[in-house]
């Protein structure tokens, strides 16, 4: 994402531009996968009955 804003001149490497981008994919990204996480890494053994 951060190519595509660069080479579309949205803003400029090392701009404060960049940095706000940055920042907010990595908090979007931590969030995610904390949210998400124990879809991942709940146990999926053979005796687990999805169902209840």
């Amino acid at each position: 994402m951060d190519w595509m804003l660069l080479t579309g001149d949205v803003y400029s490497s090392g701009s404060s531009g960049q940095a706000v981008t940055f920042i907010a994919y990595g908090a979007a990204t931590v969030v995610l996968a904390t949210r998400f996480a124990s879809r991942f890494l709940e146990g999926n053994g053979a005796d687990s009955d999805p169902e209840g």
